[in-house]
């Protein structure tokens, strides 16, 4: 049965994000915390969370993606995109790794949408950290 982990360092991202205190952000905090309880506790979303696609009939709405760019270094991590509850689109976006032979999904990180498909910045370096700390195999 598949099931998904919130890291404490995707924790400390969205505490990072409430700090700033600007609007924005905590209307995507707030919509992150939302999506992933709600896909935490939903087996049917788990169980399609894999296959690319927008999932509509969700509040907040969400789309989900490969980073292909990752995936072609052998890392297997999926992009979401969100909508907030005002259905405007988020500018973060969420990072989920994904370890098929223990069929757990660990979400990694979220990232400010002009960087966050970036694999020259810090960020993605950040990311891969995160993904072998959870110890998912590289497929590659």
């Amino acid at each position: 049965m598949p099931r998904l982990l919130v890291t404490d360092s995707f924790e400390s991202d969205l505490d990072a994000l409430e700090a700033t205190g600007l609007q924005s952000d905590l209307d995507a905090v707030d919509a992150a915390d939302v999506l992933m309880d709600e896909v935490a506790g939903n087996l049917d979303v788990l169980d399609v969370l894999f296959k690319p696609g927008l999932r509509d009939g969700h509040n907040p709405l969400f789309e989900v993606k490969r980073f292909e760019e990752a995936w072609q270094g052998g890392y297997n991590i999926l992009i979401l995109k969100y909508w907030d509850f005002l259905g405007a689109l988020a500018d973060y976006r969420i990072f989920v790794g994904y370890d098929a032979q223990k069929e757990t999904y660990y979400v990694l990180a979220i990232t400010q949408r002009s960087i966050a498909y970036d694999t020259g910045h810090d960020a993605y370096n950040r990311l891969l950290v995160r993904y072998r700390s959870c110890d998912i195999p590289a497929w590659r």
